[in-house]
């Protein structure tokens, strides 16, 4: 069900390592009518989403979503707008597409960046510690790392920003956990992250898609200058 529409589906991938597992906090509920799959939600104590085979399921899936103890629900604006708002849940709107040109990626030797190791889990997890992005980290590390798709730029032995791939198919990336520490903005630290991330995914054929909020002047120029084209609104529910 969710491979045939992968690219609006591609945060359920980063889910599938949790499909049989054996912690509660982590994987997926299916929705049936007479023994037939007419829905999925994937859940995790940070994110929930969901696809259908038919928009008409939309009531039965509202119904039960809406429970979700997961901080963030997400899905595409059409479809997640036609739900009533939970009374203890805000509602927030993101631009949803893709990077459709490699020209764009130029490195800056000048900025020091390089592809995340093993030996940097620890680094890692102490730099996403006491942000709220990518909460789930610890648990997903391993497996994002294994990929490959992680980007960072230390100063002085210490991680000041970082640009990751945090669900992937053979064709396809959603990046995230961008962000860059307080003291060290304005360097040009996140795009020369970005840039590379980008640079590699293309190297692997994989076309990279990604969530922002439009709203914010600064997101819209950086990614904008990557060459993002815009596809879809998503919508935030929290």
């Amino acid at each position: 069900m969710i491979e045939h529409d992968q690219v609006n589906h591609l945060q359920f991938y980063e889910y599938i390592d949790y499909l049989y597992n054996q912690d509660k906090k982590f994987g997926y509920y299916g929705y049936y009518i007479q023994n037939r799959l007419i829905a999925i939600q994937y859940f995790s104590p940070l994110n929930s989403g969901f696809t259908m085979i038919n928009h008409q399921y939309t009531p039965l899936l509202k119904e039960e979503l809406l429970k979700s103890s997961s901080t963030y629900i997400y899905g595409p604006a059409d479809v997640l707008s036609k739900f009533d708002l939970h009374p203890d849940r805000r509602s927030y709107l993101y631009q949803f597409g893709y990077l459709n040109n490699r020209k764009c990626i130029k490195k800056d030797t000048r900025i020091p960046v390089s592809q995340a190791s093993f030996k940097d889990i620890t680094g890692i997890t102490e730099f996403y510690h006491d942000k709220e992005i990518m909460i789930e980290i610890p648990e997903r590390l391993p497996n994002l790392i294994k990929n490959g798709s992680i980007f960072i730029v230390k100063v002085e032995g210490r991680i000041q920003s970082i640009a990751l791939a945090h669900s992937e198919t053979a064709d396809y990336a959603l990046i995230g956990g961008v962000y860059t520490s307080n003291e060290a903005r304005g360097k040009g630290y996140a795009f020369a992250c970005y840039q590379a991330l980008a640079g590699h995914l293309f190297d692997h054929h994989k076309t990279p898609y990604l969530f922002y909020d439009s709203t914010l002047p600064h997101l819209d120029k950086f990614y904008r200058d990557l060459g993002f084209a815009f596809t879809e609104h998503y919508l935030l529910l929290y």
